[in-house]
Formats: C-alpha cells, sequence, structure tokens
C-alpha cells in the first residue's frame, strides 16, 4: 500500500470513528470531545496540535459545539486498552472503527 492510501485510509477511519464515538457524549451532555493521542507522532498528532489528526478532532469539536480535550499517551502496546477502553477519551482517532483490540 502505497503511502498516500495509508494516509487517506488513515483520514476516513479517523472521521468514521469521530462521527460514531461522539454521539454517547452528547447523549450524556458532556461539553467536552474527549480525544486519546500520541504526543509525539507527526504528521497525525502531537502535543502542540499541528497534526492533521489534530485538526480533525478540532472540526468535530467545533460541529458538536464542544472543546477538545487531550489525554496523551505514547502509541505503543497497550494503548487503545488503557486509553479508549479505560475510558480516558470518546475517540482515538487513528483507530479504524472496526478494531479488534
Amino acid at each position: 500500500m502505497r503511502r498516500s492510501d495509508r494516509l487517506a485510509f488513515a483520514v476516513f477511519a479517523s472521521v468514521g470513528i469521530a462521527l460514531a464515538a461522539p454521539a454517547q457524549a452528547q447523549e450524556a451532555g458532556q461539553q467536552t470531545f474527549r480525544v486519546c493521542s500520541d504526543p509525539n507522532n507527526l504528521p497525525f498528532s502531537n502535543e502542540a496540535q499541528q497534526g492533521f489528526e489534530n485538526k480533525l478532532a478540532d472540526l468535530i469539536a467545533g460541529e458538536l459545539g464542544q472543546k477538545v480535550t487531550y489525554d496523551w499517551h505514547a502509541q505503543r502496546r497497550g494503548f487503545v486498552r488503557e486509553t479508549l477502553k479505560a475510558k480516558q477519551c470518546d475517540v482515538v482517532m487513528g483507530i479504524p472503527s472496526r478494531s479488534t483490540c
């Protein structure tokens, strides 16, 4: 798979997850869009919020009328288990929605 194909897949997967996951947060009246992300993973994300996943999170939160908050974790073994499954966040922007984690 070419780099551009992987990048396109990551963008579409991120948007799909981000649109599906926040429904629970909206139903609960939550005012923040909680994102788990890697603090040093450009071009995807970083703590300075310069990555394209950071920009996608901003766009989605804006549409939901919410503020983005981050829970920073290095994307290593156990990342999804320790973040998304532990309910530390509403979404992980770069994980496909049909994950078997």
